[in-house]
């Protein structure tokens, strides 16, 4: 998207002139396609983007029907991510990982500062959850009890740590948590995601120098020692 307004001579013209004019553009299209009336209702518009971890990480389980289960999610919940139980949550949480990965992108090219931390942190938060409620139903009625809470969890660590190329998500993660129990899969999923994301292109941080032709330290090149 970057690349498309520097090189696309009508955008460069209109938007570096006007510039107000972008960010109110995008906006708007953000707006229309979230609210809750509308395509929202698909992604569990009915409730603020930055409140859905809380309920990804929710211990419950969006397809338990039984409310005298300790996995039962409470009644907004189900409401939010099933639109009234007229949808199922595995659509509303695969349609909501494919349209806020593009929107995180889209957004992230306005010219104000609202970082990127949060959104890809949510966004993996998302994908874990659609695989946790995979793997709750394959699971169900088996000795051990499956949480899709904690697959949300390692999934925001591996996309976020993806996305940064960090791995103090992993520590991140675990100061909000409070789970010693959680180190170890988000450790592995961020170690993983890390070393994926850095063999496929750099960190967003690392591009966005790039294609600013900003001023950077080079990478230290690999040397042989004689001791």
């Amino acid at each position: 998207m970057v690349l498309f307004l520097r090189r696309n001579k009508f955008a460069k013209s209109v938007f570096q002139k006007y510039w107000i004019i972008y960010p109110i553009v995008i906006s708007a299209f953000v707006s229309s396609l979230t609210f809750h009336e509308g395509f929202g209702k698909f992604i569990g518009g009915h409730q603020k983007f930055s409140k859905a971890a809380v309920n990804f990480f929710d211990n419950c389980t969006f397809t338990e029907t039984n409310n005298e289960s300790e996995r039962y999610c409470s009644e907004s919940i189900i409401q939010n991510w099933t639109d009234n139980g007229s949808l199922s949550p595995f659509l509303t949480l695969s349609i909501f990982t494919i349209v806020f990965y593009f929107l995180i992108a889209l957004a992230s090219t306005v010219p104000i500062p609202s970082g990127i931390f949060g959104p890809s942190f949510i966004v993996g938060g998302a994908l874990g959850r659609l695989v946790g409620e995979i793997v709750a139903v394959v699971w169900k009625d088996r000795e051990f009890a499956v949480y899709p809470g904690v697959y949300a969890v390692v999934g925001a660590a591996a996309f976020c740590g993806g996305v940064t190329h960090t791995v103090s998500v992993a520590v991140i993660v675990f100061e909000l948590t409070g789970q010693l129990m959680y180190i170890l899969p988000v450790m592995i999923a961020v170690l993983i995601a890390n070393a994926v994301s850095s063999y496929l292109q750099p960190s967003i941080y690392d591009s966005i120098i790039q294609i600013k032709h900003l001023p950077y330290l080079p990478d230290i090149p690999h040397s042989s020692s004689n001791f």
